[in-house]
Parts: C-alpha cells; sequence; structure tokens
C-alpha cells in the first residue's frame, strides 16, 4: 500500500480509540469508557496499527503502552482530534448564524 493509500485508510474514530486506549493504560477501561466492546477496540487499534505499518502500543496482561514512535504518534493523533473536533464545534455554531444553513 502506498503513503496515500495508508493516509486515506486512517479513521478518526480508530485515532480517538487509541487516544484513550493510552490515557487509560488499558483497552478494557478505554472500551467501557467509549461504550464499546473491548473486542471491537483492540481490533480498531490493530487496524491503525496495521494502516500506518507500525506499533503503537506494547500490550501485556497488566494493560498497554505506548511504544516510544506510539507516543509520538499519539501526541499528533490528540492534536489532530482536538482540531476535528473544535472545527465541528465552530462549523456548528456558524451553522446556526445568520448564513447558516439550520
Amino acid at each position: 500500500m502506498t503513503l496515500h493509500g495508508r493516509m486515506s485508510a486512517i479513521d478518526l474514530q480508530h485515532l480517538r480509540y487509541a487516544v484513550v486506549a493510552r490515557d487509560q493504560g488499558s483497552f478494557r477501561r478505554a472500551a467501557e469508557s467509549l461504550f464499546v466492546q473491548q473486542s471491537t477496540l483492540s481490533r480498531c487499534i490493530g487496524q491503525l496499527e496495521h494502516s500506518i505499518g507500525m506499533t503503537i502500543f506494547e500490550r501485556s496482561s497488566g494493560g498497554v503502552r505506548a511504544t516510544e514512535a506510539g507516543r509520538d504518534f499519539l501526541h499528533v493523533a490528540r492534536s489532530i482530534l482536538e482540531q476535528v473536533d473544535s472545527l465541528v464545534t465552530r462549523a456548528h455554531r456558524t451553522g446556526r448564524g445568520p448564513g447558516g444553513v439550520s
């Protein structure tokens, strides 16, 4: 898969799952806080790792820990998610204004 193909394969929800997993230190706790099945979260993070061609998390019976490369990746992922959330919030507010559709 080309770099462009990998980039277009990244799902924002998968990024969100990975960021929450890092914050929680556990796929189980992350899944609970996101109201999804642990198997779904684990599968999505595995798909994300495959699509970017790197391991984001070291998995153990005690939970998960971001790899060194994973920490860098998740730092940027968090920034992207914050920007997307801000964009959606601004668009929602603007959409209710005089020029909006609502």
